[in-house]
């Protein structure tokens, strides 16, 4: 119901689209509030001190890999970069979606890939289900028909490495990095 309800909500306009991010916002402190209440350990949130050289590695790879597609892409679609001198764009981008894929991060790496382990043997399965939960997110954004594919291909690789490599902080700033680079092209904005 956490990652289905609202987005259907805000999807058939029961919720106005432009509340997408405080919805956001109240459904993850309600997901910290249940990770709290049963206690999960910092390591079983995917919050640790160390990180082994293979989980940068990989995660280095994955974010510049979906950088130069998201470049590629916004090519093909003839996407202009934004203007970053604009100082109220700079700050928009800084303030408003780093924040925004830390909070997607925590709902749907931290707390949804564990639970899923913890109910799915299958790890097909579990990337899978996460994907398509993740996915399904972004039809409440500008242009789905852009954002569900970016999503669905960036959603597959995010729930493989968070399931061999739960580390929220680097997939945070990953997931940073891609949407920073997305919204430059314009895809949150059409």
């Amino acid at each position: 119901y956490l990652f289905i309800a609202p987005v259907v909500l805000i999807y058939i306009g029961v919720i106005p689209v432009s509340w997408r991010v405080l919805v956001l916002l109240v459904v993850t402190l309600f997901i910290v509030g249940i990770m709290r209440h049963q206690r999960w350990t910092r390591e079983e949130m995917g919050i640790r001190k160390y990180t082994h050289f293979s989980e940068a590695f990989w995660y280095s790879l994955v974010t510049l890999v979906g950088v130069f597609a998201i470049i590629f892409y916004a090519k093909k679609l003839h996407a202009v970069p934004l203007d970053l001198d604009d100082f109220q764009l700079s700050w928009k981008l800084i303030l408003f979606f780093i924040p925004l894929s830390v909070l997607q991060e925590v709902a749907y790496r931290s707390f949804l890939m564990r639970r899923l382990q913890q109910l799915i043997g299958s790890r097909t399965h579990r990337i899978l289900i996460n994907t398509g939960l993740f996915t399904l997110l972004h039809i409440i954004y500008p242009l789905p028909i852009l954002m569900l594919p970016v999503a669905f291909i960036g959603g597959i690789c995010f729930a493989l490495l968070y399931d061999y490599y739960p580390n929220l902080l680097i997939i945070s700033i990953s997931h940073s990095i891609l949407n920073f680079v997305a919204v430059l092209f314009g895809f949150f904005t059409y």
